[in-house]
């Protein structure tokens, strides 16, 4: 009997020391719950903010879109804030140019560099340096790209320039197309819903602006020798016809004039022997009367 018991002992230690070793594993014998084998899942990546190229891009289509196709802006917006600091009457190209300047500014997302920079058909200056006549003179903006290349974009007109493959164009790129008459080596990526309605309102093909590009602001320094629209067969010759619509025209100056006036006020004249544009009503018969070709956006001026 003794024997008996004492196996009897032995097995409910045993089954005591089982419930124990349970009980560790499990908590006071709770069930554990599942672990995975595989590292957690991370939070999702926050989407990556725009490129210093979009921003320049977004605020260039918001500054266009904040005026009207004759450059007259939204009361109240930047752009007319811009417009009425530098005492013009609707806003012109530098405008455009300062606004977005002034929006990327007050942006810390961007971290890229942007600049302004002027280009012109034709231009003649005093002897001070200073800029006197000129067709037309215009400015946008430049963005700095990996490489050391200043790339255009263009709030005025609402574009960027580019070439076939879509790779954003040099001023100096642009105004070597437009100097060689190579108007299939362009292109253009519009910005706004607008499309091409800017470039093709205006008086001046567009990329004839860019036969001349400055190193600077004031237009003292080409980075190209100058050349005129007459020199590269950009003018057509309306004499001896009526005006037949109104537009934008220039008068050949007589030889050496420094003025001119055709069109019954007086016109500043370039070196080349052409008058600063002028708007000529339909009916007006006048000798010497010259506008523009277009060959890239055929529009009526």
């Amino acid at each position: 009997m003794r024997r008996r018991d004492s196996r009897v002992r032995d097995l409910r230690l045993l089954l005591v020391a089982a419930v124990l070793l349970v009980s560790g594993c499990g908590g006071g014998g709770s069930t554990a719950p599942a672990v995975s084998d595989s590292a957690p899942t991370p939070p999702a990546a926050p989407p990556p903010g725009p490129t210093a190229n979009e921003l320049v891009e977004q605020y260039a289509a918001e500054v266009r879109q904040m005026a009207d196709i004759n450059n007259t802006p939204i009361p109240g917006s930047l752009l007319e804030q811009q417009m009425l600091a530098d005492g013009n009457p609707t806003a012109t190209c530098v405008d455009f140019a300062l606004t977005v300047l002034a929006m990327l500014q007050q942006d810390s997302r961007f971290s890229g560099q942007a600049r302004r920079v002027s280009v012109a058909l034709n231009l003649d200056w005093d002897a001070d340096g200073s800029v006197r006549a000129g067709f037309d003179v215009h400015t946008l903006l430049e963005v700095l790209q990996d490489g050391g290349r200043w790339t255009l974009v263009d709030p005025t007109f609402g574009f960027v320039p580019t070439d076939n493959a879509g790779n954003a164009l040099t001023a100096v790129e642009l105004s070597h197309l437009a100097r060689a008459h190579d108007w299939t080596g362009m292109s253009f990526r519009y910005l706004t819903p607008a499309g091409d309605a800017y470039a093709q309102s205006y008086y001046v093909d567009y990329p004839l602006l860019f036969v001349n590009v400055a190193t600077n602001n004031s237009m003292q320094v080409l980075v190209d020798p100058m050349l005129s629209a007459d020199d590269l067969g950009y003018f057509y010759s309306l004499v001896g016809y009526l005006v037949s619509q109104p537009g934008i025209y220039v008068a050949h100056c007589a030889p050496g004039a420094d003025a001119d006036s055709t069109f019954g006020v007086e016109l500043p004249c370039s070196s080349q022997g052409f008058s600063t544009a002028h708007y000529a009503e339909a009916g007006q018969d006048q000798f010497g009367i010259y506008q523009l070709q277009r060959f890239v956006f055929i529009g009526s001026g």
